[in-house]
């Protein structure tokens, strides 16, 4: 016991010069326009300066690249030591709350140079909820800090699944999340800021997945909490909140795709937000079904436009991108997603004809604007552009065989359907021939060397023999 006492009355006589040093830079709240900064090696004037180890010019906290291993000594040291004897249950209360401020602030200093420290995140979890840190305004200040280090390290995992805890923490402790007329402001406030930070983010640092899976968490949980006070105060809360962050949501990928071509994340994105966006349709149906559809109701949802409007505008809007950036592979991906969210809500609303409508239509496009050699100048986007319009033909034809597969079994038990699903197969089969005949010659590829169509033919041997003779 003496020993122990003895250690941390020696500690706290003295404390690493780096640590205190940093503290001071960040006493207080974290402002949130704060910026970490690796600089580069130092220069002669920073070598005769005692200050050397940080430098902070506006809202700018720069470190030198070189110190970086000598500080993540440091503070490792420092933090393993303050949680060892963190630990020791014969530590009084007044040495105990000296030693979790200690710990706090050595888990500060380290995880802005290692922020993927799990350790370390999880002894900040147990702080944060404690009695002496925890209320709602500590996860408030928690998530000014996330903005600082995510301005240096923007692809932590640790970090944002650090974030989504914090969010969960702040939902669960905000008063105002409990009360009725407020609850509808505080969540769309909170949402908003999620995503602009997220935004924020993956405009400095592209192609940022952990970025874009929290703006997921974001929405799903104004869906999710929307639902569950809908249910609960017995209005249609969700309809309210959940419908228009959607629609936004939307509109700022297509936005985003303009500027962002290359971006994966935003187009996988975009397609999570159209299937929220089918998933929320169906259960405002569903709702108002239950409820006898109330005149007011039935108001609110006429205000809006229907989901195959906004399936059907995403699509043009999806063509019109691929005339301005044919040879980009993700616009193409984009355009991919899209049509597959479209083919599978018209296959789950069993609206064949137009499923059948919808794929002609689209491979017309493709085939008339961009298999076309004089819609592209330069002879390498030209080659892009046959190889992502082929293939995505071939995968037109691949998900409508399946759809077709998908007809024959869900009717297979129903006298009369059955029998007319299956002419309409081998009549569709005749069709995928044609098709493929097309747009074999389409590319200037002689009748010699196409290969006999069949409702079984191999679609990637006949890609891989567009794509060679290209």
């Amino acid at each position: 016991m003496f020993c122990i006492v003895s250690t941390i009355n020696m500690m706290m006589e003295a404390r690493p010069e780096c640590i205190t040093e940093l503290c001071n830079l960040l006493q207080g709240q974290f402002p949130s326009q704060l910026e970490i900064t690796i600089l580069p090696d130092r220069s002669e004037e920073d070598d005769n300066d005692e200050n050397y180890l940080y430098l902070k010019d506006g809202i700018h906290l720069g470190i030198h690249a070189p110190n970086i291993p000598y500080l993540a000594k440091a503070f490792r040291n420092e933090y393993y030591t303050l949680r060892s004897l963190l630990n020791n249950k014969t530590i009084d209360e007044n040495h105990l709350s000296w030693l979790e401020k200690r710990l706090w602030d050595a888990i500060t200093c380290l995880l802005l140079i290692c922020p993927d420290h799990a350790t370390a995140w999880s002894d900040r979890k147990r702080l944060l909820i404690s009695d002496e840190l925890g209320n709602c305004n500590a996860f408030y200040s928690e998530i000014i800090f996330l903005n600082l280090l995510f301005s240096q390290h923007s692809k932590a995992p640790n970090a944002w699944s650090h974030r989504k805890w914090t969010c969960k923490q702040i939902m669960k402790n905000n008063d105002s999340f409990e009360r009725k007329h407020e609850f509808r402001k505080e969540l769309l406030s909170w949402s908003q800021e999620e995503i602009n930070t997220c935004i924020r983010i993956a405009e400095k640092y592209p192609k940022n997945y952990y970025a874009w899976t929290h703006r997921r968490y974001s929405i799903e949980t104004v869906m999710d909490l929307g639902a569950c006070y809908a249910h609960e105060y017995g209005q249609n809360i969700d309809h309210i909140i959940a419908r228009e962050a959607l629609k936004q949501e939307l509109e700022s990928i297509q936005k985003w795709l303009q500027t962002h071509v290359s971006d994966h994340s935003a187009a996988h994105y975009g397609g999570e937000i159209l299937r929220l966006m089918i998933i929320h349709n169906k259960e405002c149906k569903d709702t108002l079904s239950d409820q006898h559809k109330i005149d007011n109701e039935v108001k609110v949802e006429t205000k809006h436009k229907p989901i195959d409007d906004v399936l059907q505008e995403n699509m043009i809007l999806c063509r019109d991108l691929i005339d301005k950036f044919a040879s980009n592979e993700v616009i193409w991906i984009w355009r991919r997603i899209s049509s597959k969210i479209h083919l599978e809500y018209l296959r789950d609303g069993l609206h064949l004809a137009l499923l059948n409508q919808f794929v002609q239509e689209e491979i017309d496009d493709v085939m008339k604007h961009h298999l076309n050699k004089d819609c592209v100048s330069e002879k390498e986007d030209h080659k892009r552009c046959i190889l992502f319009g082929t293939t995505y033909i071939l995968w037109l034809l691949a998900s409508l065989r399946r759809n077709y597969q998908f007809f024959s079994l869900e009717n297979e038990g129903e006298n009369g359907i059955i029998g007319g699903l299956n002419q309409d197969h081998e009549e569709l089969s005749h069709d995928f021939c044609e098709l493929e005949k097309r747009l074999i010659h389409s590319i200037g590829v002689s009748d010699d060397d196409s290969r006999t169509c069949t409702p079984a033919s191999n679609i990637w041997s006949i890609k891989s023999g567009m794509i060679s003779d290209s």
